[in-house]
């Protein structure tokens, strides 16, 4: 039997093909990232599921809301939460920060308020909206108009409701991209 030697590549090959590999890998993650994204566009965009009674619908929604939610790592916030929360107005003139507060818009210096979006043809039907509360940053504790305060947004798949073509009395849900208001963050103003 004869045996055979395995020759290793010189130090300078194995040092390409290994950074050839490391930055292949990287791109094929981009690939996978770039395909994911768009597969998510394409698939979702315009395309409609089913036909549904009302009571259908609801079983399809919630599915839909925790596969693209949950992928795309956004949380909606509890309308129902946020309305006992947010029970009062608040302006910029009266918000008052609160350092040892949980919650990120008592503590920023482009504080925010949630208006609750209902919409009884999309799934979900109420959706909390940040909207910024002050043009400039609060600096100090008073308004400085050489900031601005952004809003900071983030696009997220929803489900709208509408009817069958082929029975209206029964609705289909099609999935379309709804951006939303999550927070506000302070900047210098553009020039």
């Amino acid at each position: 039997m004869k045996s055979t030697e395995l020759s290793l590549p010189p130090p300078s090959l194995a040092k390409t093909i290994q950074i050839i590999s490391i930055s292949g890998l990287f791109t094929l993650k981009v690939l996978y990232c770039v395909a994911l994204c768009l597969g998510l566009t394409f698939s979702s965009k315009g395309s409609h599921k089913g036909c549904f009674n009302k009571a259908e619908l609801e079983m399809h929604g919630k599915p839909f809301l925790r596969k693209h939610l949950l992928r795309s790592g956004f949380t909606l916030q509890n309308p129902y939460v946020v309305e006992k929360k947010d029970h009062e107005t608040h302006t910029c003139e009266n918000f008052k920060m609160k350092p040892s507060s949980l919650d990120l818009k008592n503590r920023a210096l482009s504080p925010w308020k949630y208006r609750i979006d209902v919409d009884d043809n999309r799934y979900p039907a109420r959706i909390a909206m940040a909207e910024c509360l002050c043009e400039g940053c609060l600096i100090d504790g008073e308004q400085n108009l050489g900031y601005s305060s952004e809003l900071v947004k983030q696009t997220v798949m929803v489900a709208t409701i509408t009817a069958c073509l082929s029975d209206p009395q029964k609705y289909s849900l099609q999935y379309v991209p709804l951006e939303v208001g999550v927070g506000c963050t302070c900047v210098i103003p553009r020039s």
